[in-house]
């Protein structure tokens, strides 16, 4: 579970990439794209540790995350996919570095989850 986290960095670049264009995009798109950036997020980080450590690490990272935060992250954006149109025209290219500010309150939650 140590390697699949130490990998995990590459997803939340993404992350906090997706989270600074929040600011910059339409009103009616800004939960759409904080949705899609769940979405990413979730799934890049699980997909990795299913594949480093199977089935049951990943279960147990998503039961922690859900006692963490909830499920409301879950219910608000489940019909969201980051690999549809609707999330792609949203979400910047994956491996763009975030330029902003590490410090702001919702990198500093993706922070938690990653190895830095």
């Amino acid at each position: 579970l140590a390697d699949a986290w130490n990998e995990q960095q590459a997803c939340t670049t993404d992350a906090r990439a997706a989270i600074e264009k929040i600011s910059s995009v339409a009103n009616k798109d800004k939960i759409n794209l904080a949705c899609c950036t769940y979405r990413r997020f979730r799934l890049c980080g699980t997909d990795l540790i299913e594949k480093k450590c199977g089935t049951e690490a990943k279960d147990f990272v998503l039961k922690f995350v859900s006692f963490f935060v909830s499920n409301l992250p879950d219910i608000v954006c489940q019909n969201f996919s980051p690999e549809e149109s609707p999330c792609k025209a949203l979400l910047p290219p994956i491996g763009t570095p975030p330029s902003g500010d590490k410090d702001s309150p919702l990198n500093q939650i993706i922070s938690m989850f990653s190895a830095n």
